[in-house]
């Protein structure tokens, strides 16, 4: 199902004024590099792909102070009281981001780290770069069965030539959140996740695409190289962000803030809304749901045996499922397992509202040579909740843009990899965007 271009201009009102993103600065020097926080992984992702795993700095400095987060659940706390603790989180985790004023002193002295996969494929390039974020408490692997989709598809037909993909853990999320997990507060803005996107695309994406091996620290490319891409865009590449909920309205953010490296932007279900569609309500709901979640088993094997018997996990496609346990959980010394991105930091990042009606404010002002694929699940199931509202989101930006509606997916789009995202005709056989 295609959503056709409303019959009328999209409406003035709903809108705000964006802050803008923070500039980036170096972090100081000397930097305390972190080792990957999980065991390396087999490079052999595919036939013609391998796949590595990479860390750089996050953005810096951070746009909010810390704040020390509230502590975990005690383990013997009765039902009441847990029910009244997990309403008292809520209540103050919410607080926060009402009263939140950025900072721009540039003063918070804490690196975070973010931690990239890279799958690149074997032999010449010539084809598009795919960068790929996560939806609030997913990871970077969550992707993957999408991208092996993806690559199959790719190679068997050079319409769609894929040579490089990036997939990035936000700083609370995945590995990042265990290197990170020590300078994580209770206030995030999904602005320095916007910052963190642009960070990596601008400082750290090497300059062409190559098959050799690079460092799991990935070096900072010269200062007139990131100057120039920023003003001019890259020689050698053509990138694609792909953004899913909440990453989509940060890569629209970025997008807005440095347009030229940015060939095609994919909003999956992204969370940009006007105004005036209130979502307090859904957040609040969002919140105490995840503070109730469970968050530690005995094993991956339990883990996996209970989460498939639930009603959210249990419509997962199963490659994605399983991408899940083997990579969203964490294993001590003892076997027991936990969530890398623990509850309270998902909690955390819901909070934040302003940075979606940003997105919203900002979105017809994306630059048009920018080519925009819109893919929405079900029509019940959007987070827009109407069609005249996935009508005028998808359409907001009415130039060089596409959208596709995948009938039976859930916001999640655990059918991402569905033939319509290959069909997204962000490029012409020729390889140039459309």
């Amino acid at each position: 199902m295609i959503i056709p271009r409303p019959g009328q201009p999209p409406r003035t009102d709903g809108q705000i004024t964006p802050i803008p993103l923070l500039p980036l600065r170096l972090p100081p020097e000397p930097l305390r590099y972190p080792a990957l926080p999980s065991p390396l992984r087999d490079h052999r992702f595919s036939a013609t792909y391998n796949v590595t795993t990479h860390i750089i700095p996050a953005a810096f400095p951070r746009s909010t102070p810390f704040i020390a987060p509230p502590p975990a659940f005690p383990s013997h706390e009765i039902d009441d009281e847990r029910e009244a603790r997990i309403q008292r989180y809520t209540r103050e985790l919410i607080s926060l981001q009402a009263q939140y004023v950025p900072d721009s002193s540039g003063t918070q002295p804490t690196v975070l780290w973010n931690v990239l996969n890279r799958y690149v494929r074997h032999g010449k390039g010539g084809g598009l770069t795919l960068l790929m974020l996560h939806a609030n408490g997913m990871h970077k692997e969550t992707f993957e069965p999408t991208i092996r989709h993806l690559l199959q598809a790719a190679d068997e037909d050079t319409r769609y030539r894929i040579d490089e993909v990036w997939t990035l853990d936000a700083v609370q999320h995945g590995d990042a959140g265990l290197i990170n997990a020590d300078n994580l507060g209770a206030l995030f803005t999904w602005s320095d996740h916007a910052r963190d996107i642009l960070n990596f695309i601008l400082h750290f994406l090497p300059d062409t695409v190559t098959p050799s091996e690079l460092p799991t620290h990935l070096p900072r490319v010269p200062l007139e190289v990131s100057s120039a891409r920023e003003k001019r865009g890259f020689t050698n590449r053509e990138l694609v962000v792909v953004g899913h909920s909440f990453s989509g309205c940060a890569a629209t953010l970025a997008a807005h803030t440095a347009p030229a490296p940015f060939s095609g932007l994919v909003h999956v279900d992204p969370i940009i809304v006007p105004s005036t569609f209130n979502r307090d309500e859904t957040i609040r709901n969002f919140i105490v749901r995840v503070l109730a979640r469970r968050s530690g088993w005995s094993s991956r094997e339990e883990a996996y045996s209970l989460m498939r018997k639930s009603p959210y996990f249990g419509a997962w496609d199963p490659d994605v499922f399983r991408s899940y346990v083997d990579y969203a959980l964490v294993e001590d010394s003892s076997g027991k397992v936990t969530l890398k991105c623990n509850t309270i930091q998902e909690a955390v990042v819901f909070a934040d509202k302003i940075r979606s009606i940003e997105a919203w404010s900002v979105l017809p002002e994306i630059d048009k040579r920018i080519a925009m694929k819109w893919i929405i699940p079900s029509l019940k199931k959007t987070i827009y909740q109407s069609y005249e509202l996935v009508q005028e989101a998808v359409w907001r930006r009415a130039e060089n843009v596409t959208n596709v509606v995948v009938a039976k997916a859930a916001h999640v789009v655990r059918l991402i990899w569905h033939k319509s995202f290959m069909h997204t005709q962000l490029t012409s056989q020729s390889g140039h965007p459309r």
